[in-house]
């Protein structure tokens, strides 16, 4: 079994990509919210098969 600050790590590893990716999405919409262009988040996401 590994140890558990191996776990520990790789917990908090996964959580903190898991925020990054959620911050560069929220602001990636909101530069396009700004631009006039649709936010590639949620129902907008269904026009671009």
């Amino acid at each position: 079994m590994p140890q558990p600050s191996m776990i520990f790590f790789l917990a908090a590893f996964t959580f903190a990509a898991v925020i990054t990716y959620s911050i560069w999405q929220i602001r990636r919409a909101r530069k396009a919210k700004l631009s006039g262009e649709q936010p590639a988040l949620g129902n907008a996401g269904e026009n671009r098969s």
